[in-house]
């Protein structure tokens, strides 16, 4: 049970944020605005931490928070893929809103207020160690003109010998927010842990060398069982359990400089996990992620919450909590509802979530996109494709959107292997043309391998899903939905056409030159 609390913003203070004061029941008081840290682990399906019930990672800092804030069990991406999740994240909106933001390889307009920014032009002091948002381009014409997490610090390297490293990175993560504490500590902040961890590439051996034991590990029903499949998750789960040794540093530290108690703490995911049908892929094991917020001064512990809830739902959240006026343009965030923060604007709560994805890697004619929208209720996922007649990995025999074949023995194994009788079900599964409508009942099948929309007793169920899901997207404003596809087709990308890894020779004679659109299609900008 979460205990009441009241704000009111003192004179003096920024136009768009102030100082908080309130008066709670007992010892819960927040005397002043909150500091910020978002952890945010770079693919990590949810049920990956021992809070959801999975033993074969030890992430004991994570359940820790679990069992001292909220833990949220249907927390969702707007996208499986980084750079537009993290977008939509930073500005509150869904990606299909981000325009060249909603892309693999785009870049965020300026036109979007990010929740980092306001924080920033109110007073905090923001910053970030790891990854940056993206990957994007840097465009200087209509794209944001400073880095959507703030200051970056990296400066801090570890040494690669012994047991204390990372498995691929040398970035020393806590010396580079204790360096940004020490920086104006008279300001409130938010700061962005963006952990590399579990983004491939893995150590090889790693896991087994810290004691994972492969046999040991739960395989999920999407992937076949075999040995090969085995030590390419135990890679990924030491990487998790990297994720949360550096989470515990970062707690104490905030514990030792009398911060922890009136920070707000969210650890959460940009999309699931590296493996097929998951990242990349609107099915659950790409868009639901682990999700838990934690507040000493404001929220007691309390039971997990089953309710519904969108990820960039944090970045309302974060300025309503600092005192900030939201904009418009953010979508509204049901999050103190569910902590109970019963003197926060209340909100509704969500019966269903939407996401999608346009495009990842480069692996089509033209840089086409494989587009997808998807509506999530309590009991069941409604996936719609807009281009069914399209590769969803990218043609045969390549397959350009499979992901890391030359650094992830999962994915090369399957390839290698398709002909096999126990492993040529799951490249069918990954690779070929998918139906137009599919529909997984969540409650009986959390790995997304049975398609009911051909089952006369759902139709009717589809039917009032896809109409939710198009007065949703239509509301939104969302481009695919209202017939402007083509504005995601021809948005400019990082990217190249993808080599042959035979010949190393282009695939596609129609590619178009990276950061610039395809040629006599529209674009956003334009």
């Amino acid at each position: 049970m979460l205990r009441e609390m009241r704000f009111f913003i003192l004179l003096g203070c920024s136009m768009l944020c102030g100082s908080v004061y309130g008066a709670m029941a007992s010892d819960r008081t927040v005397t002043e605005q909150p500091n910020i840290l978002v952890v945010l682990s770079d693919d990590q399906s949810w049920p990956h931490t021992g809070a959801y019930g999975t033993d074969w990672v030890s992430t004991p800092h994570f359940d820790a928070l679990a069992r001292e804030g909220v833990l949220f069990n249907n927390a969702f991406v707007s996208a499986p893929s980084c750079a537009p999740s993290r977008a939509a994240i930073l500005a509150g909106r869904h990606f299909y809103q981000m325009e060249e933001g909603g892309i693999h390889g785009g870049f965020i307009p300026a036109k979007f207020p990010l929740y980092t920014h306001l924080l920033e032009e109110a007073g905090y002091r923001v910053g970030y160690t790891g990854k940056s948002c993206g990957p994007f381009w840097t465009n200087t014409k209509v794209g944001q003109k400073r880095d959507a997490y703030g200051r970056k610090f990296n400066k801090h390297r570890v040494s690669r010998s012994g047991n204390d490293i990372h498995s691929w990175n040398n970035i020393d993560y806590l010396a580079n927010f204790r360096e940004f504490l020490e920086q104006q500590p008279d300001r409130p902040f938010h700061f962005t842990f963006s952990s590399w961890e579990p983004h491939r590439p893995y150590q090889k051996g790693a896991a087994v060398a810290h004691g994972k034991d492969p046999a040991s590990l739960e395989v999920p029903a999407s992937m076949p069982d075999t040995p090969v499949v085995r030590n390419d998750l135990a890679e990924y789960a030491y990487e998790i359990d990297e994720l949360d040794r550096d989470l515990g540093r970062f707690i104490e530290l905030l514990k030792e400089r009398g911060l922890y108690k009136n920070t707000i703490i969210v650890v959460t995911s940009d999309n699931g996990m590296p493996f097929p049908n998951a990242k990349m892929h609107c099915y659950e094991y790409g868009t639901h992620v682990p999700f838990v917020v934690s507040w000493p001064a404001a929220i007691e512990p309390s039971a997990p919450a089953d309710a519904l809830v969108s990820v960039p739902e944090i970045a309302a959240f974060f300025l309503e909590a600092a005192g900030c006026e939201v904009p418009p343009s953010m979508m509204e965030t049901t999050l103190p509802n569910i902590l109970q923060l019963n003197d926060f604007k209340q909100h509704r709560v969500n019966n269903s979530v939407v996401w999608g994805k346009e495009k990842h890697n480069p692996a089509r004619e033209n840089n086409r996109s494989y587009p997808i929208r998807a509506i999530r209720t309590a009991e069941f996922l409604l996936i719609k494709s807009y281009e069914p007649e399209r590769w969803p990995a990218g043609p045969p025999p390549y397959y350009k959107d499979f992901m890391w074949r030359d650094t992830a023995l999962a994915m090369a194994h399957i390839l290698e292997h398709q002909d096999e009788p126990n492993i040529q079900p799951f490249f069918d599964r990954y690779t070929r043309k998918r139906p137009r409508l599919e529909l997984f009942d969540i409650r009986e099948d959390v790995a997304c391998l049975e398609n009911l929309a051909d089952q006369e007793n759902y139709q009717e169920l589809i039917e009032r899903l896809e109409a939710r899901l198009d007065a949703k997207l239509i509301a939104d404003g969302d481009p695919r939905a209202l017939g402007n596809g083509e504005f995601f087709e021809s948005t400019p990308s990082l990217f190249s056409s993808p080599k042959d890894p035979t010949t190393g020779e282009p695939i596609f004679e129609n590619f178009p030159t990276p950061r610039k659109p395809v040629p006599g299609l529209r674009t956003f900008e334009h």
